[in-house]
Order: structure tokens, then C-alpha cells, then sequence
């Protein structure tokens, strides 16, 4: 798999960090980098957990967390 597949630079649109069309978003559309990492976490979150249909067991074993820190993940709380 290509790493372009892994790491896009703006999901949904296909631009890469290494693609030179892509156009550069305004500076009033950025968000801080703590807030959009947590945003794409959420987002995969919540592919793992349809993939585990719920299990979180299961979500939390296949994340290599402890199920104690998926419930904190899923619930939105966060240690600064």
C-alpha cells in the first residue's frame, strides 16, 4: 500500500502531503494540530468500533490500549 493511502493531508479529497496540486487551506480554516489529531482519533475510533461491532473488548485489543483508555477516548475526555 502506498504510504499516499495512509497519510492523507486533507481526508475526503485525495491530496497528499507530497501532492503539489493541492491547494493550501486559509489560515482562518486551520485548527491547532491538538484539535485535528483528536478529530482524525475520533474518526478512526469510530471505524474500529463498527468493525468490532460494538466490542470494545475487542476495539480496545485490536488498538493495543487498555480498555480503560478506549472508554476514555470514546467518552471525549482528555488528559492535558
Amino acid at each position: 500500500m502506498p504510504d499516499s493511502a495512509l497519510y492523507p493531508l486533507h481526508p475526503g479529497n485525495g491530496a497528499t502531503a507530497t501532492d503539489t496540486r493541492a491547494e493550501p487551506l486559509p489560515l482562518t480554516q486551520l485548527q491547532s494540530l491538538r484539535n485535528y489529531l483528536r478529530e482524525q482519533e475520533n474518526v478512526y475510533l469510530n471505524k474500529v468500533m463498527q468493525q468490532c461491532e460494538g466490542d470494545k473488548e475487542k476495539a480496545a485489543l485490536l488498538l493495543g490500549v487498555s480498555l480503560a483508555t478506549l472508554y476514555r477516548k470514546l467518552s471525549g475526555e482528555e488528559k492535558e
